[in-house]
């Protein structure tokens, strides 16, 4: 299916877009809501995402748009989009995916893969953890695996400075692995790593990027809503006031397809229910969405969607995801934290006597002294119980050594226990490549031994062959020399064998004398 995608410009149709004016230009941006990340432009700008409870089969779509090319010719850019056995790209694997750039972003990568645990990204993307998000969440991460995209002069590289004229098979996610322990048929852990695409990440480090409030994405239950809001943040993030598209060419470039899609009272029955949420949403650049209406056309056969941007009503308040060197749990927040961050709604367990040895390690790693001058603040003791409940003894002990190894790496001064709770599930995960590759290189060495004792037994056997035809007597050794030359002599490999050649001659020979050792060997102990 080829579908003409929303050019990033004011001046493409069929949308409309009205400049800011001077009155506006003037506002004071507005603090943002928790979690601001930066995406990857390209991505931003390709309504690459369907929704994800969609009725439709999964099909590949071709997305094409015309644009001016560096020597002033229209040129036509295109972005081909596969489908994979786990489906299309959807609106959940739009969140997964900013779950995991704000989580590269945030953290240091190891060896270019960075590591996670689904539950922490389960809390980033505020679900409930089961069997449910678990499955969920992998097949999306599948799909940002599997998925291939294919851009023509459309992907454009930061480095280069214009786009290049092909990039196939990119795959948003090009290295995935996610591991899980079970416990009674119930999975306790599941971590792994991943790396985002090269081409992704050249962009992100030379911040070829726009701006998304992910908590605000998170926040709309309409999938509609999804897709259409970080598409018109897009445009009314710019010096830009008023959106305006007809429904039809609106659903057309967004992918969005259906027979109740088909007609004008179908499309607006659908707006409806996805717009009610766009009222009052914060925008990238402060301001905030003031009004949505749906207005019929001129021509009275279609209506168009109208979107006006203003100041907002409230100031947001803004909370980065990020622990002080005092807090043992994050900022209060209506969405949950982001990986590596203890929710609020954690239910700490009752004193379970180890938390107070866990808080005397620490001490000791990070300051050579088990004695505490200062009693730790409850929330530094709930932490510890937190940790011990959940990871057991051994495992909260690996968390702090892994903790002071990493913030030595970064230069990064932990004063208290609180600023553990960053590295918890970085340390988990390491944890379980650590022991991953600690049985793979045990196997390694069992698989070694074995193949060093099945050599030394066909040694031992072979000796014991050659012992058995020497203390043959002679009479004996001829006889059954010339049993196996007359078995041999009938076979496919001799029968037409030129014996006046000694070479054969004496591979016959040997080939004989090997049968007799056989057989001597199968004979039963006297």
């Amino acid at each position: 299916m080829n579908e003409t995608a929303p050019a990033d410009t004011a001046t493409e149709a069929p949308d409309e877009v009205r400049p800011a004016t001077a009155t506006e230009a003037t506002d004071a941006a507005l603090p943002v809501p928790t979690r601001r990340l930066r995406s990857e432009l390209n991505l931003e700008q390709w309504p690459i995402w369907v929704p994800a409870r969609s009725k439709h089969n999964a099909a590949p779509r071709t997305l094409t748009r015309e644009i001016v090319g560096e020597n002033g010719q229209k040129v036509t850019a295109e972005v081909a989009i596969a489908v994979s056995p786990k489906g299309s790209l959807t609106t959940e694997d739009q969140r997964t995916y900013y779950a995991l750039v704000d989580h590269h972003q945030r953290n240091d990568p190891r060896d270019g893969l960075m590591y996670f645990s689904l539950r922490g990204l389960a809390k980033s993307l505020a679900k409930p953890w089961g069997s449910r998000t678990i499955e969920t969440l992998t097949d999306s991460l599948i799909r940002l695996r599997m998925n291939t995209l294919g851009w023509k002069n459309s992907y454009y590289d930061a480095a280069t400075g214009k786009a290049q004229e092909e990039l196939g098979f990119f795959n948003i996610i090009t290295d995935l692995k996610v591991i899980t322990a079970k416990h009674d048929g119930h999975v306790t852990r599941a971590e792994g790593y991943f790396k985002l695409n090269d081409a992704i990440i050249a962009n992100l480090e030379r911040n070829y990027t726009k701006p998304v409030l992910l908590d605000v994405v998170l926040g709309f239950q309409s999938e509609i809503a999804q897709i259409l809001y970080t598409q018109i943040d897009r445009i009314l993030s710019k010096d830009i006031t008023v959106y305006e598209s007809r429904t039809k060419e609106l659903f057309a470039n967004l992918g969005l397809e259906g027979k109740k899609y088909g007609q004008p009272s179908g499309r607006k029955q659908v707006l409806e229910t996805a717009i009610v949420e766009f009222q009052d949403a914060p925008l990238t650049n402060g301001l905030a969405i003031r009004s949505v209406t749906l207005e019929k056309t001129a021509d009275d056969k279609d209506y168009k969607l109208v979107v006006r941007r203003g100041r907002a009503r409230r100031p947001q308040a803004t909370t980065e995801t990020v622990f002080s060197e005092d807090q043992a749990e994050p900022p209060h927040s209506k969405k949950q934290a982001g990986e590596g961050r203890i929710s609020q709604q954690v239910t700490i367990p009752v004193e379970t006597g180890k938390g107070t040895d866990l808080l005397a390690y620490f001490h000791l790693v990070f300051f050579g002294t088990e004695t505490v001058t200062t009693p730790p603040g409850l929330k530094h003791r709930n932490l510890a119980d937190w940790m011990i409940a959940s990871h057991g003894e051994e495992m909260s002990r690996y968390i702090v050594d892994f903790a002071k190894t990493e913030a030595e790496k970064t230069n990064f001064r932990i004063a208290t226990f609180g600023a553990i709770a960053n590295y918890v599930d970085r340390a988990v995960a390491h944890h379980t490549l650590e022991q991953a590759e600690a049985k793979r290189q045990e196997e390694a060495r069992r698989e070694a031994a074995r193949q060093t004792e099945i050599d030394r037994e066909r040694v031992a056997r072979e000796q014991r062959g050659y012992q058995l035809f020497r203390e043959l007597s002679d009479d004996d050794r001829n006889a059954l020399m010339g049993e196996a030359r007359a078995l041999l002599i009938t076979s496919e490999k001799w029968r037409n064998t030129d014996f006046s050649n000694d070479l054969f001659k004496m591979m016959f020979e040997k080939e004989s004398e090997e049968k007799v050792r056989q057989d001597l060997l199968h004979l039963p102990a006297i």
